[in-house]
């Protein structure tokens, strides 16, 4: 998985921070700043790694999350920026993913993902603050990697299953 996200700059008054994508910062985790190993119970489920960046990561549903794993894993996957990716498997780690956004609420959110395992589509939901589901998203899941983006205001964070 890449996670993608555009966090609106701060202007002096709501007219000019409303422009739009134009006055957004692009932030990208790749997961490719880590050594990682090829196997699930050889790495710790990620959390605040990335809370420099504004965002945090935990799993859902009692399970820890997602564990960034070496292309040595196996999993058959292709089209992602090497070497590492952020990967899941029911047994370690559950099927869905929470990221939140800790530096205020965002109004763009992208990830790229692809699973030779999965039957069932992608999906991201994105929430406000008050848990409040604001859009969601889905796609197919195949070896190739691919996108889906929600583009909404107030994304205080996402699930993707």
């Amino acid at each position: 998985m890449i996670l993608r996200w555009q966090k609106r700059k701060i202007y002096y008054n709501d007219i000019i921070s409303d422009i739009g994508l134009l006055n957004r910062e692009l932030l990208v985790i790749n997961f490719d700043d880590v050594d990682a190993t090829c196997v699930f119970d050889m790495e710790i489920p990620l959390s605040d790694e990335y809370s420099d960046l504004g965002v945090t990561f935990e799993g859902v549903d009692g399970f820890d999350g997602g564990t960034i794993l070496h292309v040595c894993g196996g999993f058959g996957v292709d089209d992602f920026s090497m070497p590492n990716f952020l990967a899941f498997n029911i047994t370690y780690t559950g099927n869905a993913q929470r990221i939140n956004f800790i530096d205020g609420p965002i109004s763009y959110v992208q990830i790229s993902a692809g699973s030779v395992f999965q039957e069932n589509p992608f999906i991201m939901n994105a929430y406000s603050a008050d848990d409040g589901l604001i859009a969601t998203v889905q796609m197919d899941a195949n070896s190739s990697v691919s996108s889906m983006s929600i583009e909404e205001s107030g994304i205080s964070y996402v699930i993707v299953e």
